[in-house]
């Protein structure tokens, strides 16, 4: 694909990790309307929306209202569109291509305009990039847009998973809260990164510097390519771990002994195994790319400008860590309904007879346009010994079919 465009490859790796790299600076300016100045006020605070692990921000582009996702894995200035649905009224000029690489699969030629205004709450970055993915067949995330830099490169960052706000403070007025612990961060090529201790059930131990990625809904991410030292655990589950710009990832979930972020333990934690190299790990020597699984555990602070980030356990901290108990995974169609892509041999779906190709039209005799991404996710990781009840369509047949959640790792 020829670019039209000095900038190079843009990479994103959607639904298990947020993650973009860009060749280039993007020169962004930051404005704030009177009345609520950061650098008289001291600070700004915004509510924010919690579905999955994913923070969500309303914000404007342009004249267009857009959920974003808040991602420390977006290392460049400015706003990403990731095609979900057609947004009018962005009053920007699309005047150059860029390529999107997925972490795996070929890139997508997108839209790029640098003449962005982006409203955050009483906040107006102007300048700033807007890149615009073509629209999806389907819908792969639950919001409009990815933003990163634009806010974590100017403002002290702090996000309060316990009363969903996220506040943005002027440095020259932050303060930490004493009771916070205190941890270095260190940035490499628009990444942010920190140390961590993994322990796996053979007992090896590992020092991992891993990328620290909130919009990664998952705890960690493992690269077995990366070190001889990681290795599978004896129990895990082949599946899809993620959803690429262009393909699904594939991988294995499976346990790990324990996690330590610096004083915090963490035990029999659920990791994700990516099967091969993928766009993402082949440009990162990183072996570790912890999430939002590990981190909204904390009320965390972000500061770049002096390299730390504070940590501060919340209410969400002692949770146990599951996944999906059914077995079946399974993408969202516009018209409401889902689409089930992956049924796992022996799981719970497969001995309720639901295969590939199934489309769910009804939750627990729910309609199933009623039934969240979010909601549905949390009813599949309920418990064991969960009754469910799934209306599907096969064939244009429909029936119910019952699905007993048990735990598979």
């Amino acid at each position: 694909m020829k670019l039209k465009t000095p900038f190079q490859i843009i990479f994103l790796f959607l639904t298990t990790c947020l993650c973009l790299g860009l060749a280039g600076p993007v020169p962004c300016r930051a404005t704030t309307p009177s009345g609520n100045n950061p650098a008289q006020d001291g600070e700004i605070t915004l509510p924010i929306t919690l579905v999955g692990n994913h923070i969500l921000l309303q914000i404007k582009v342009g004249d267009a209202p857009v959920s974003a996702i808040l991602d420390t894995g977006m290392p460049v200035e400015g706003i990403l569109l990731t095609g979900e649905r057609d947004i009018p009224d962005l009053n920007v000029d699309f005047a150059q291509k860029v390529a999107i690489m997925g972490a795996s699969g070929d890139p997508v030629e997108s839209d790029m305009a640098t003449n962005g205004i982006i409203e955050i709450g009483s906040l107006k970055l102007i300048d700033q990039m807007v890149i615009a993915m073509p629209r999806t067949d389907q819908p792969r995330l639950h919001a409009d847009a990815v933003i990163g830099k634009s806010i974590f490169g100017n403002y002290i960052v702090t996000i309060d998973y316990d009363d969903q706000v996220l506040t943005l403070q002027d440095p020259a007025y932050f303060k930490p809260d004493p009771e916070a612990e205190v941890l270095p961060l260190k940035r490499s090529g628009g990444f942010i990164t920190t140390e961590c201790t993994v322990v796996q059930y053979n007992n090896q131990e590992l020092q991992l510097t891993s990328i620290i990625d909130i919009g990664n809904g998952t705890t960690l991410l493992l690269d077995p390519e990366s070190s001889t030292t990681l290795v599978l655990p004896e129990k895990t589950l082949a599946t899809r771990i993620g959803r690429g710009a262009t393909e699904d990832i594939m991988g294995h979930v499976g346990r790990v002994k324990s996690i330590k972020l610096g004083s915090h333990d963490f035990a029999d934690v659920i990791v994700n195994y990516a099967s091969t190299q993928t766009n993402y790990t082949q440009q990162n020597s990183d072996i570790g790319n912890i999430g939002a699984g590990i981190l909204k555990r904390f009320d965390i602070t972000f500061d770049y400008g002096q390299n730390l980030f504070y940590l501060k356990p919340n209410r969400y901290f002692d949770e146990l860590f599951d996944t999906n108990m059914s077995g079946i995974l399974s993408s969202n169609l516009r018209n409401g309904t889902y689409e089930i892509d992956i049924v796992l041999e022996g799981s719970p779906g497969s001995l309720g007879g639901l295969e590939p190709g199934d489309i769910i039209v009804k939750i627990n005799h729910q309609p199933s346009s009623e039934v969240s991404n979010d909601q549905f996710g949390k009813l599949l990781r309920s418990g064991p010994g969960k009754q469910i009840t799934l209306g599907i369509e096969r064939d244009g047949v429909r029936h119910d079919v019952e699905v007993t959640l048990q735990r598979m790792i």
